[in-house]
């Protein structure tokens, strides 16, 4: 698999490398050009190219490391550099309460509700995940640019991405034996744990509300923005195009039995038809620690780089209750050091996993599986030569009228 893998990505880079003589004179082509081939072709490049870069610099063959336990990306805005596991579908669903207050528009304020949805899906070998990253905010604007506080209702998609992860190194493949004479061989630190689980996730946001969106270009006040000052400014039409780029790069280091620590660095762009980019930068760094095996602790520290909002630095710190191996929940609160805006949020989760690995199967359990499945199949063929039957019959009695 891995080699077959590493013979489709050359393939494509080398059409993509390829000289091509494309005519765009249809203005609908133009459009489907810059809307999806172009978003598409560059998320498809940065992740056949780091694909063949790590898989050579390794000289491994990769697997994913499948858990017994839910191993979810919650409660930190990190993403961990594991995939589910083949077979394994991941719900990740939360609530938060948002405040922001604004210097610069006469500390405007904005405040409501983030509903976020995560979906991951293990698909075809362990190592590969299909994920879907989703948030909404329902909030209420007061904006103090006149003498009289102002009131309105706001509501949009603050995020809306479908992603591929990708496992490029995995440290933990091949765990050393227990050693049944040294607790401190065992519980202490190692100079190889220090080696980072790494993973590739590339993926497209799409702006399916663009045009009624009032936090476009991620810019929770761009509706205070002056469109008109915003457009010669930045050089960029005000609605957002529909699907921008977007990829993170994840590791992931186990240097202590109960300890984690997450590093995530992120690139956003979003093009414009004026040729010109606007590029978001982001890096976090997530410490999580497990007191037992069902509560833990975790702290972390997010650094923002951001034309349309000066850099920010944003700190959470939550708690995560392990409730069965398969669903958790979880708490967050959060600020930032900004005053453009400031921020400050409390954050309700939960997490659930449903499980179809067949390695976390005994083998009761998978004849189990295999028998149910069998029982669907003919259930199924069962329905269809029924109906056909009915089809059959309705034809002789049309016939017999006749």
């Amino acid at each position: 698999m891995t080699w077959l893998s590493v013979f489709v990505s050359i393939c494509y880079l080398k059409w993509r490398s390829s000289p091509k003589n494309i005519s765009l004179k249809n203005p609908f082509e133009k459009e489907f050009h810059f809307v999806f081939m172009r978003p598409i072709n560059s998320i498809l490049s940065v992740f056949f190219s780091g694909h063949i870069v790590w898989l050579f610099l390794t000289g491994q063959s990769l697997t994913a490391q499948y858990t017994d336990q839910i191993n979810s990306n919650r409660p930190g805005a990190s993403i961990g550099a594991f995939s589910v596991g083949k077979r394994v579908f991941h719900f990740e669903a939360g609530a938060a309460q948002h405040h922001y207050r604004h210097q610069t528009y006469n500390n405007s304020e904005i405040q409501g509700q983030v509903y976020s949805l995560s979906l991951r899906w293990g698909l075809f070998f362990d190592q590969l995940e299909i994920n879907y990253e989703g948030s909404y905010f329902n909030s209420t604007l007061t904006s103090r640019m006149s003498s009289t506080p102002l009131q309105s209702n706001l509501g949009g998609l603050l995020k809306n991405t479908f992603g591929i992860k990708y496992l490029l190194l995995n440290p933990f493949k091949n765990p050393e034996a227990i050693n049944v004479f040294s607790w401190k061989a065992n519980n202490g630190f190692r100079l190889r744990d220090l080696i980072p689980a790494i993973s590739l996730t590339a993926g497209v946001n799409l702006n399916v509300d663009r045009y009624v969106n009032p936090y476009r270009f991620g810019d929770i006040f761009s509706i205070l923005d002056r469109p008109i000052f915003f457009e010669n400014a930045a050089g960029f039409t005000f609605a957002p195009p529909f699907a921008n780029v977007t990829g993170t790069l994840a590791t992931q280091s186990h240097f202590l039995p109960k300890w984690v620590f997450v590093t995530n660095f992120s690139y956003t762009q979003y093009p414009n038809r004026l040729n010109k980019k606007l590029e978001r930068k982001e890096y976090i760094l997530t410490l999580t620690h497990n007191f037992n095996p069902q509560w833990s602790v975790y702290v972390e520290h997010q650094g923002i780089a951001y034309p349309l909002i000066d850099n920010d630095y944003l700190f959470r710190s939550g708690v995560a209750f392990l409730y069965r191996d398969n669903l958790h929940f979880d708490v967050t609160l959060g600020m930032n050091t900004h005053a453009t805006p400031a921020l400050s949020f409390l954050n309700l989760g939960t997490s659930f996993r449903i499980n179809k690995n067949l390695s976390a199967m005994s083998r009761i359990q998978y004849n189990a599986y295999l028998e149910a499945k069998i029982k669907k199949r003919e259930r199924r063929q069962e329905r269809k030569r029924d109906r056909n039957r009915e089809k059959v019959r309705r034809r002789l009695q049309e016939r017999k009228k006749t």
